[in-house]
């Protein structure tokens, strides 16, 4: 919500996730509660938001993800959890924490050799 709501307790007991400018105690007529605009770009903490954006939240904070960029995104983050994997399953075993997080280059063919062994399905 690019504003604030009111009502918090009663709110937080509808049990919605909702990212919003804050709380306030003031009262709004029931003329004046409409949306200015539905489905149109926002911008929000210094971001541009357009309708059909990703947005995933949690209480650490919110990443808007353009649609275009979805699968590309979906390719790199594949890509850095199977290093970051691999690096922890090193690091569990004694390796060292230079040459394994972040990924050194002169591991990479080790990186390589551990992903054909273990391939995701």
């Amino acid at each position: 919500i690019d504003g604030c709501m009111r009502d918090r307790p009663n709110v937080e007991k509808l049990d919605l996730a909702l990212w919003l400018r804050g709380w306030t105690p003031n009262y709004h007529v029931q003329t004046s509660i409409y949306p200015n605009a539905v489905n149109v770009p926002i911008a929000c903490g210094g971001v541009t938001v357009i309708p059909g954006d990703i947005i995933v939240a949690d209480d650490d904070g919110v990443v808007v993800l353009p649609v275009a960029m979805a699968a590309k995104v979906i390719e790199e983050s594949q890509k850095h959890h199977d290093w970051e994997e691999f690096s922890r399953e090193k690091l569990m075993q004694g390796g060292s924490l230079q040459r394994y997080y972040p990924l050194h280059p002169s591991a990479n063919d080790e990186y390589e050799a551990w992903r054909k062994a273990n391939p995701k399905s």
